[in-house]
């Protein structure tokens, strides 16, 4: 699978991070279903190029058939969320050292999400030390997050620097 990056402003972002948090998946798997790349675990076809709006002036080509019945009275089965085995199992730890910013704080977001569904009161974030840019860009995401109560250096012996010590909400 390939992967594409893409940004998104603020607002629309949270918005997905909190839909995501609702829906009991990740941002990149609704980023994923809005582009229409994948709906359940089945790639979906393209929209017919009969929908595609005609413009004056220019031949149309003719449209293909579809590849798949469409259901205009019943909408489409919502995705199953993949069995609690099928996951990745969660940890206390979070490593996202040498990763670009927003990579950084993609998997930042889906991991707060996943860790507290997990049961997690406190994790560890290994951005490393640096130049402090991701180390600012982590801190900033963890000031915002609704899901974070506080968060600190790691204290010498724990990763100094190079760690943030989250804790997290207990609801």
């Amino acid at each position: 699978m390939k992967k594409v990056s893409l940004s998104l402003d603020d607002a629309l972002y949270e918005d997905l991070r909190r839909r995501a948090f609702r829906e009991h998946t990740t941002v990149e798997e609704l980023v994923r279903r809005a582009a229409g790349l994948v709906y359940g675990n089945k790639p979906v076809a393209p929209p017919p190029s009969s929908l595609q709006r005609p413009v004056a002036g220019k031949a149309q080509p003719k449209p293909a058939a579809p590849t798949r019945p469409v259901r205009a009275s019943a909408s489409p089965p919502k995705p199953s969320l993949p069995a609690p085995s099928a996951r990745e199992p969660v940890t206390d730890e979070l490593y996202i050292r040498r990763l670009p910013v927003d990579e950084a704080l993609f998997r930042l977001d889906a991991y707060l999400d996943a860790a507290f569904m997990a049961g997690y009161f406190s994790v560890r974030i290994v951005h490393g030390k640096g130049g402090g840019i991701l180390k600012g860009a982590v801190w900033q995401r963890l000031k915002e997050h609704p899901l974070v109560h506080s968060y600190r250096l790691a204290e010498i012996g724990e990763g100094d620097a190079g760690v943030t010590v989250a804790e997290l909400v207990r609801k």
